[in-house]
């Protein structure tokens, strides 16, 4: 076998060994998808396999999103509705991400929300400069972060997690821990109801989202974090089919050496 060969031969060992290594590290169990809306395209199609779609409520726009595009709401009753979602909503342990661009905060808008006015609802909102995120009953309000005025018109990740199994409710900001606090947690007991990404019709949100996703455990800061880096749609989607391809081009390129 001449030298150039040999080269690329171990060259491709090598690539085909870290994108193995790879599929072994760290990555989101998609079993613990609930869902996930992308929001490309103008559309609320679900892209797990649970397929919970959802239908625009209103005008929302398509924007430029932080992966992709986005869908720009206006505060004036946009949404997009997820009738049957509540059907398969952990009761106990969530986490739910997204990416937010704040547009007018100043009617206190909800961000997303299931059963709004019911002790057993789950929801963010921003009231007075202020990030709040409720989940089921016995879960209480609580505080995640203020909102910085530099925020307005600039894309940020949020999470929010309900674990009522260890018994504490938590945020995150970016990929960052911005509030953990133990002793407190909901369950959600109700069943029933329209889940609203973009708020709900009588307090909806202004501004973008994009990378809608609900899971049914406790995501780890690593976990937050590769959403954050990669998207949704990398993180907890596509993984295995973009390794599945590269392998694929490895293996041909090794067969042809021979």
């Amino acid at each position: 076998m001449a030298l150039g060969k040999c080269v690329l031969l171990g060259v491709s060992v090598l690539t085909l060994g870290l994108i193995l290594g790879s599929q072994c590290a760290a990555r989101i169990d998609p079993k613990t998808i609930v869902g996930v809306w992308l929001l490309d395209e103008g559309e609320g199609d679900d892209a797990s396999e649970n397929e919970r779609h959802g239908k625009l409520t209103g005008k929302p726009k398509v924007v430029e999103g932080k992966f992709g595009t986005a869908l720009d709401f206006s505060g004036e009753g946009d949404t997009v509705k997820i009738a049957d979602l509540a059907e398969i909503l952990p009761a106990k342990v969530v986490t739910i991400t997204l990416w937010v661009k704040i547009g007018d905060h100043g009617k206190n808008p909800d961000v997303f929300s299931l059963n709004p006015g019911e002790p057993g609802r789950i929801s963010v909102a921003i009231w007075d400069k202020q990030i709040f995120w409720h989940f089921g009953v016995g879960g209480k309000w609580i505080v995640i972060r203020f909102i910085d005025e530099e925020w307005v018109g600039q894309w940020k990740h949020w999470t929010f997690i309900n674990n009522a199994e260890d018994n504490f409710m938590a945020g995150y900001i970016d990929g960052e821990k911005a509030t953990r606090i133990g002793g407190i947690s909901g369950e959600y007991e109700q069943r029933g109801g329209d889940f609203h990404i973009g708020g709900r019709p009588e307090a909806s949100f202004s501004g973008a989202i994009d990378d809608f996703g609900i899971f049914n455990t406790t995501l780890s800061e690593d976990d937050i974090k590769m959403i954050v880096d990669r998207g949704l749609e990398r993180a907890a989607l596509f993984q295995g089919v973009e390794s599945a391809a590269k392998l694929a081009t490895i293996w041909g390129g090794l067969k042809a050496l021979q």
